[in-house]
């Protein structure tokens, strides 16, 4: 049984919000499913990255490509507003 991606652009994802993003490689780039996109952020850590998921659903896995990414941090929110998120993980990379 093959779990659907809910964050997936093709389920409905969406990024809601980004901070900095450099114009050729957008938040949008994070959930197109191609390998050869991705976001680039352009500004001081902390980076963050709002996804909507395309339906309401259990996460099993969140997974994460990067280059110099020191610690990751997995956040969720209930309400349909992105106002306030409980902790679900975090670690080092």
């Amino acid at each position: 049984l093959c779990m659907a991606d809910l964050a997936a652009r093709d389920f409905g994802g969406r990024v809601c919000f980004n901070t900095s993003t450099d114009p050729g490689c957008p938040g949008d780039n994070a959930l197109d499913g191609a390998p050869s996109t991705y976001w680039l952020s352009t500004g001081l850590y902390p980076q963050e990255l709002i996804v909507a998921l395309g339906r309401p659903g259990i996460i099993d896995s969140v997974r994460v490509a990067s280059t110099r990414v020191r610690r990751v941090r997995v956040e969720a929110c209930l309400q349909d507003t992105a106002t306030s998120f409980i902790l679900l993980a975090e670690g080092e990379m």
